[in-house]
């Protein structure tokens, strides 16, 4: 697929432009999860637990979006194409 990678236990990730030794190398050197502060301001009284879930759901949910905008994108951009060839075709002289 484009713009997505295969994360660990097979799930799919949007590519934003880190390679994944960078990513890795990131994450060995955060040796423990944190929340971010938007999460925790939703979720002020929420478990650290609970947050991280939070955290992970929503990237997960920004993840799906961002995919949703790139199939749009490539689909209003196809149509384009598609009408754009159509157009040539239609506006030819018929003798």
């Amino acid at each position: 697929m484009h713009g997505v990678q295969m994360c660990a236990g097979g799930k799919k990730a949007p590519l934003l432009g880190l390679s994944r030794r960078h990513y890795v190398v990131r994450m060995s050197e955060q040796q423990t999860p944190t929340v971010s502060p938007l999460i925790q301001s939703l979720l002020p009284d929420a478990t650290v637990e609970e947050q991280l879930e939070a955290q992970q759901n929503f990237r997960e949910f920004l993840a799906v979006a961002y995919r949703m905008h790139l199939r749009l994108q490539a689909e209003k951009e196809a149509s384009r194409d598609k009408k754009t060839e159509g157009d040539t075709v239609n506006d030819a002289p018929t003798v």
